[in-house]
């Protein structure tokens, strides 16, 4: 799972208008979250979800790439002592 999924976002309840925090995954995995304060549930566009989705895995390729490079430019470093 990308850290990326783990992180949260706050909306306002459309009904009663307190908190809802969600994380990113909760956003295009459940496409709706239910606001623990008045039980009300409030659905994501399902368009929108899922291009969210592509890009956070999109994000998780990328991340992956630049570790290997990473680790590619750390193996071939030459350490030349002063």
């Amino acid at each position: 799972m990308p850290s990326y999924d783990n992180e949260t976002q706050e909306i306002l309840c459309p009904n009663c208008n307190k908190k809802i925090v969600l994380r990113n995954s909760d956003i295009y995995l459940k496409r709706e979250v239910r606001c623990k304060w008045c039980n009300s549930v409030s659905k994501f566009d399902v368009p929108s979800t899922t291009n969210f989705r592509h890009a956070v895995e999109n994000l998780a390729k990328a991340e992956k790439i630049l570790d290997l490079a990473i680790q590619k430019v750390l193996e071939k470093a030459e350490i030349k002592p002063k």
